[in-house]
């Protein structure tokens, strides 16, 4: 066993020479053991190439695979294999970054390796740039919570970690795991014309706590955990971006305080509760702005009568980016309990309802109603998304089991694009759909 780079190590010591350099461009570097620095590489100067072979088995406490300090840099192209090297006290099973790494042209490979505490596949601690067609997945790591998938570490137990810098567009094959990121920068290299959508394709979080989020940028290009939803409609796409978790009724209703246009999501079941039924409502108001992603997840309401939601003068949007696309807002119980009620103040700019995705279910009333008024407009949109089994109580709505759209301002429109209306009833017009002035 060596002390520093248990298989090779390369770094200028005598002043006066040219730096060194290491390329390699196939065979093993394997079964190597380090008392301190990488097991298989311990790098210290910039200019290395590894185009080709494999770095497999080797053993050190952190950087097992490879380890660039601060002054290294290296290259990986081609086709690498960095697979089954230990970190046995630290991190970085496979590579721990402190410099500057590469991923080029190629299939780069980075699997099966383990570190003690963070960072299985990488953990970076320098800058990190990303092209070709890295496959860094089945990492494990040593945590708190015992061993988990941990593939390319870029969290707050390393604040020298602030960008991940895509050098080129990411090319099919990719499949990159990545641990909480919440505040780092991602850039894109000028050039490289990747939208956050095309790269979700190939990046995803890593751990139960992640799943279902994708990648998604501030303003300012900080990295921070949400969901990113696209819709195309005749040829235009818009993309949009749930930031905010809610995971209690407080934090629901707490939402319509904030007059920023705001994307949220859900992290849990959350059921309305309150003094009557008017109290339990969740109520937008008027000049808001909010999209909604259910994430899975139920808006209940759990007091008899009323709506569960209503909208004002304000736009909501409404979304379920779940994989079962399981997400419901359900449980006004009488027959004029309505899912989602649009009432926007006489003389405002009117009511805007955006469906995208989730079921709107099992309501006394009809799924979604508007204010039989022409005082002013309302606008429903259905892009997807299911409404079903409404108009269930005892007395089923007069008109419009599924939509009962009865606002007749001149500039009020429903529009359905997609989704789906079935399964619900009206004691007299329009099962599925009803609508009048």
């Amino acid at each position: 066993a060596a002390n520093w780079g248990g298989g090779v190590k390369v770094q200028t010591e005598e002043a006066g020479y040219g730096a060194v350099k290491f390329t390699m461009t196939g065979g093993s570097v394997k079964d190597n053991t380090a008392g301190q620095g990488s097991g298989g590489f311990d790098i210290g100067t910039t200019g290395n190439v590894i185009s080709g072979g494999t770095i497999s088995g080797n053993n050190a406490p952190t950087g097992a695979g490879l380890l660039l300090n601060g002054s290294g840099g290296l290259t990986l192209s081609g086709n690498v294999v960095i697979k089954n090297n230990t970190a046995t006290t630290g991190a970085g099973g496979g590579i721990r970054n402190d410099g500057q790494l590469t991923f080029g042209n190629g299939t780069v490979i980075v699997t099966d390796n383990t570190a003690a505490t963070y960072g299985g596949g990488l953990v970076n601690n320098g800058t990190l740039n990303l092209g070709g067609t890295p496959i860094i997945k089945d990492n494990t790591a040593g945590t708190g919570n015992g061993t988990v998938t941990n593939n390319i570490d870029i969290t707050a137990n390393n604040p020298n970690s602030t960008a991940v810098e895509f050098v080129e567009p990411l090319t099919e094959g990719a499949e990159i795991g990545l641990t909480t990121v919440d505040g780092m920068k991602i850039k894109f290299e000028d050039g490289v014309n990747m939208s956050l959508t095309e790269l979700s394709q190939y990046v995803s979080f890593d751990g139960e706590d992640n799943e279902g989020y994708e990648l998604v940028t501030d303003a300012e290009g900080n990295l921070i955990k949400g969901t990113l939803f696209s819709h195309t409609l005749d040829g235009e796409t818009t993309e949009f971006t749930f930031t905010q978790p809610i995971g209690t009724e407080a934090e629901l209703k707490a939402a319509v305080t904030n007059t920023a246009t705001t994307g949220y999501y859900l992290t849990d079941d959350i059921e309305l509760t309150g003094a009557d039924a008017w109290d339990a409502m969740w109520n937008l108001g008027n000049d808001k702005t909010i999209y909604l992603d259910l994430n899975g997840h139920t808006i209940k309401k759990t007091v008899a009568g009323g709506d569960v939601i209503t909208v004002g003068a304000s736009k909501l949007s409404i979304f379920d980016t779940s994989k079962d696309g399981t997400g419901k807002i359900t449980g006004g119980t009488g027959v004029n309990s309505d899912g989602i009620y649009l009432q926007p103040a006489h003389g405002s700019s009117g009511a805007v309802l955006d469906f995208y995705g989730g079921t709107i279910c099992n309501n006394g009333g009809s799924g979604i109603a508007t204010e039989p008024s022409n005082a002013a407009p309302v606008t429903v949109n259905i892009y997807g998304g299911e409404i079903s089994g409404n108009g269930n109580a005892q007395n089923a709505p007069q008109h419009g089991g599924g939509i009962s759209f009865r606002n007749s301002h001149e500039d009020s429109m429903l529009t359905m694009t997609g989704g789906v209306i079935k399964n619900n009833i009206a004691s007299e017009y329009g099962g599925g759909i009803n609508i009048t002035n």
